[in-house]
């Protein structure tokens, strides 16, 4: 992020870097459409004015599925990014364990996600 720009965290930590969404083209738009999870007071600056959209590796949406986990995404329905598979749903903060059957010969779909609540 540009060196005045920053985010303050779930702990109150002002954090001077973001996640990306690795797996989506970056050229052309703002650092608050990239960031993931979604957060506020993000500014609507080009990423792409900044550094070069080459800065980042964009994962082939033709590539084998990858399972990722330490976003701590808010607890939601889980789904699939293109070919990205998110197995992070906060448990550590009561939310949900997420999981995931994977069929290698079948599309990636939310029917496939499993979870249950953290004090079950």
């Amino acid at each position: 992020m540009p060196d005045e720009q920053f985010v303050i965290d779930a702990g109150g930590i002002p954090r001077h870097k973001i996640r990306v969404k690795w797996w989506t083209a970056v050229e052309g738009v703002t650092y608050r459409s990239v960031v993931f999870p979604e957060q506020e007071g993000l500014p609507d600056t080009e990423v792409s004015s900044i550094e070069s959209s080459e800065a980042w590796d964009i994962y082939p949406a033709d590539a084998v599925p990858v399972f990722v986990g330490h976003y701590w995404l808010p607890p939601q329905t889980p789904e699939p990014f293109q070919n990205v598979v998110c197995l992070d749903y906060s448990v550590a903060k009561d939310d949900f364990l997420t999981a995931y059957r994977w069929n290698p010969s079948s599309q990636l779909s939310r029917e496939s996600f499993v979870t249950t609540e953290a004090n079950a």
